[in-house]
């Protein structure tokens, strides 16, 4: 029940986030819903390390892997997939660091 209730949670809101009007003003807070599923394993209280300190560059190439198939990871291939390339680099601008 609890997996399904959080497939459901994360389609709704990729679903909100989505639907949102592309304008600048809504686009931080699209960008956040889109990423904020994340959260639920990579937060300093997920069982998964945190993604805020690793630079967002290498957040997109690792999610881009995940989703083509190149990388190794059980659920993360998986959840790539449901994702287009735009909104993987959307999600790994939202969690990542900034490139200095």
């Amino acid at each position: 029940m609890n997996g399904q209730l959080a497939r459901t949670s994360a389609t709704v809101l990729l679903v909100c986030a989505t639907s949102l009007p592309a304008k600048a003003d809504n686009l931080f807070s699209a960008d956040r819903a889109l990423a904020a599923p994340c959260s639920g394993c990579h937060s300093r209280e997920g069982l998964l390390p945190p993604l805020a300190s690793r630079p967002a560059s290498e957040l997109r190439q690792a999610l881009l892997d995940f989703r083509a198939g190149t990388r190794d990871g059980t659920l993360m291939t998986r959840i790539a997939r449901g994702y287009t390339p735009a909104e993987l680099e959307r999600i790994a601008r939202q969690l990542g660091r900034p490139e200095q």
